[in-house]
């Protein structure tokens, strides 16, 4: 027999943290930002007006961490192409990013996403465990996460420092 399809979206605690990682393979992302002042991390899932609800189920699987951002469609520019109203997850303090290298490391990434994270993790652990001397040390990681992955701007080296 087959079981029923539900639509309902599943709340933290039903959540099984290999969902979690598997979803992350497919939508999710480790990056950075550059300012003239350092390197930000980030952990972000971005997602349709109608998934806020799963959006909400991750962020609650986490503990609340991060926010929950509404992102207006833009029209076409001639860097890219029309997009749609979507919501944005973003975890970016460096405590809360440590809970999701937690996560990551008990349910590894099988796919692609793996040696991205691995780069990115490092950038975590450095921002955590130093207080100076550690913005050569996130450039070096942020170029090597630059050039992990083809959708990421490449390395510039601009505005780092």
């Amino acid at each position: 027999l087959m079981g029923t399809f539900s639509r309902e979206t599943p709340n933290a605690e039903s959540i099984h943290p290999w969902y979690i990682t598997g979803f992350t393979e497919g939508e999710g992302s480790f990056t950075y930002s550059r300012t003239p002042t350092g390197v930000g991390l980030y952990f972000a899932i971005r997602l349709t007006n109608k998934e806020k609800l799963l959006l909400e189920s991750i962020r609650n699987f986490f503990g609340n961490i991060g926010k929950i951002y509404p992102v207006k469609a833009l029209a076409p520019t001639t860097n890219s192409g029309k997009t749609k109203s979507s919501w944005y997850f973003r975890v970016t303090r460096v405590d809360d990013l440590l809970k999701i290298v937690d996560h990551f490391d008990r349910y590894p990434l099988i796919g692609i996403k793996k040696q991205s994270y691995l780069i990115w993790k490092k950038m975590v652990l450095v921002k955590s465990n130093f207080r100076n001397g550690k913005g050569e040390r996130l450039n070096s990681l942020a170029q090597q996460l630059s050039e992990a992955s083809p959708r990421n701007q490449p390395w510039d080296g601009t505005n780092s420092k």
